[in-house]
């Protein structure tokens, strides 16, 4: 069989919501920490500790006996009272400390560890409530592969906490300055002040995008700073408002940036910002596949002003304000402040928003023939019209389309899904319908293996669609709308909108069995469980396919039980390896999370083989686990809807 290829080295973890933390509470294994990477959390402490407690700490496996069994590790300690000390693989010493000191109890604080690449040379970095409190040449940067990430270790007692908004943004890219560089995300709405500079950016590349929500009180006198990043000073030299955003005492929105050689380019486009409501702003630059740089002004979604930048450059050394100390400052509340460098080739809009029509979301430069799009509707109204949800378009019109999302025109709720596949642009899958006023979940994906590309459709979880795309393709210069600007959208709205370039973190499905269908289905021969078969909705991916895939990748494996009801189970295995016939495909992993399934190992299966059908979870071929309907841990088997394990890919094994 064919090698695999890979073709993004790129990882992003998150973990949003709040938690409290445990002893020796494994949350994943990365296949690597690149030498350029981010780290970021929110941490709330109930009591001052006495002693050294444990937030989070990535290793290689222990608790400080390598280079990169701290990388980092944070503990809370009783200093001042209530410091954090942080330690990191940094210049040779396995735990180069940083300790900031006082952090305020039942209140949320702001950490983000990073390590970037600036003109080759690696800066290590420490930021506190969006503030440096360190930072330092590393002049030994490493990457280190499959880190453990607890929050809180085995090693130490936890600390009295909270920790929510944990980030790991892992990106072998950004020593090359085409990927997320410098991520600065402020989540929490806060008053705008005088000359409040939160952070310096050691880096704005020429691609990037600046975005946040503004909610002003009043109008000022003149002009009411917003933010504004420079290289130095107020104006005057190129760099200097990169961009720089004001109001002004009529309300309306100014701009400014350096574009085609004008060191303060003013957007003669203008926009009311009204008083008391949120805002959405955002200005980015982009470029397209033939080198050209475009700068835009996105409000409220919709783009207000675009320009060609004939002359783009990156800057170094820009520093962050919100409001900055040459203005007075805008009387107001600024909120979800984000900086991304390298912003061309992704889309992430997680809040909620109504449908409307002509809201123009992002321009990607491309989407590749790898790619996930996922997003949350919560329809609200149906009718007998087509109804627009998603659109993306590299023309002038719907004609255009790569990929577009619809409601069906039978007022009944199905969704009608359009993609290029096959050499088909409106190659359509339509659903069965959804429920009114309640969250449903849309993922289409199209991933390779072995050379092969796969074209999915997943609803709630569960696979409703997949066929091979003998043409797949890429586009470029790809608007998204949400919803598009020539049909009426959607009564509804969208929440948790993603497009991803490449197979980042897809999970291929390795099996799915309904428990409705015959169990004469799985009747199959040692030689078709070698091989695979199945339909859309039953299959199984086959053991010399899943050799291949953990033989060459490190791989992680989930198992989804559905049971009627609307209750669903999960457990996770991971760094899982099957091996090959001459080992009977014999079954292995390092680390096992029952979550939901709330028993350990469920299946005992580490070190198992499959021969003749007789062992690897199983009994006989049809009565086995996976292909079993009995072996459940939750409830008798007539209660299972279906059970299905997804393989998922993080990185090539060396």
């Amino acid at each position: 069989m064919a090698k695999f290829e890979e073709k993004n080295p790129k990882e992003i973890f998150s973990k949003i919501n709040e938690h409290v933390l445990t002893k020796n509470n494994l949350i994943t294994r990365l296949s690597w920490l690149e030498n350029a990477y981010s780290i970021s959390f929110m941490f709330k402490p109930k009591s001052y500790p006495y002693g050294a407690y444990s937030i989070i700490h990535l290793s290689l496996g222990n608790d400080l006996i390598q280079y990169g069994d701290r990388n980092p590790g944070v503990w809370f300690l009783d200093v001042g009272p209530g410091a954090l000390q942080i330690f990191s693989a940094v210049n040779g010493y396995g735990d180069y400390q940083t300790v900031i000191q006082s952090l305020p109890l039942n209140m949320w604080s702001s950490i983000r560890i990073s390590q970037i690449r600036v003109n080759g040379v690696y800066i290590y970095s420490v930021s506190f409530n969006g503030k440096i409190v360190r930072n330092v040449e590393n002049t030994m940067p490493q990457s280190f592969q499959n880190p453990f990430l607890f929050a809180a270790d085995p090693w130490y007692n936890p600390a009295d906490g909270i920790i929510k908004d944990l980030r790991i943004i892992n990106d072998a890219s950004i020593g090359n300055n085409n990927g997320h560089n410098n991520f600065l995300d402020q989540v929490k709405d806060r008053l705008l002040v005088f000359g409040n500079r939160i952070t310096i950016l050691p880096w704005l590349e020429k691609t990037f995008s600046v975005s946040f929500k503004l909610k002003p009180r009043s109008y000022p006198s003149s002009y009411g700073s917003v933010i504004h990043l420079t290289t130095g000073d107020n104006g005057g030299q190129y760099g200097n408002r990169c961009p720089s955003i004001w109001v002004r005492n009529d309300g309306i929105l100014i701009v400014s940036f350096a574009i085609s050689g004008n060191v303060d380019f003013w957007i003669p486009q203008t926009q009311l910002i009204p008083l008391n409501v949120w805002s959405s702003i955002r200005v980015s630059q982009t470029q397209t596949q033939n080198g050209v740089y475009t700068f835009f002004v996105f409000v409220n979604g919709t783009i207000i002003y675009s320009i060609v930048n004939t002359f783009p450059q990156s800057f170094s050394n820009v520093q962050v304000y919100t409001g900055d100390p040459w203005h007075s400052v805008q009387d107001g509340f600024i909120k979800e402040f984000a900086i991304i460098n390298g912003y061309n080739n992704f889309v992430e809009e997680l809040n909620e928003h109504e449908l409307n029509n002509d809201i123009l979301v992002a321009r990607l430069s491309s989407l590749e023939m790898e790619y996930s799009i996922s997003f949350k509707i919560k329809p609200r109204l149906y009718s007998n019209d087509w109804k627009n949800v998603i659109q993306l378009t590299i023309g002038q019109n719907s004609q255009s389309g790569c990929f577009a999302v619809w409601f069906y025109n039978d007022s009944l709720g199905s969704l009608y899904i359009s993609s290029a596949v096959n050499g088909n642009n409106d190659y359509a899958v339509k659903t069965q319908p959804l429920p009114l006023n309640q969250w449903s979940n849309i993922k289409v994906s199209q991933y390779e293996i072995n050379r092969v590309y796969t074209y999915a459709i997943h609803l709630n979880e569960i696979i409703i669609h997949t066929i091979e795309n003998k043409i797949p393709q890429s586009f470029k210069n790809v608007d998204v709308y949400a919803a598009d600007p020539w049909h009426d959208a959607q009564n509804g709205s969208i929440k948790d909108f993603r497009i991803v370039n490449g197979n980042v973190g897809i999970w291929i499905p390795m099996m799915t069995r309904f428990s409705t269908w015959e169990s004469s289905f799985w009747d199959k021969s040692y030689e078709a469980y070698e091989n695979g078969f199945g339909l859309i909705n039953q299959q199984w991916i086959g053991l010399k396919n899943v050799n291949q895939i953990t033989s060459a990748f490190f791989t992680d494996m989930r198992v989804e039980y559905f049971i009627f009801e609307d209750i669903s189970f999960s457990s996770m295995y991971y760094n899982v390896t099957v091996g090959s016939s001459i080992d009977d495909y014999l079954f292995s992993y390092e680390t096992y999370d029952s979550k939901g399934s709330l028993e350990p190992d469920l299946f005992n299966a580490n070190g198992t083989t499959f021969k003749s059908c007789s062992n690897w979870w199983t009994t006989s071929c049809n009565e086995a686990t996976p292909t079993s309907t009995n072996y459940i841990s939750y409830g008798s088997s007539e209660n299972l809807f279906s059970i299905q394990f997804f393989l998922r890919t993080n990185g090539r094994k060396k």
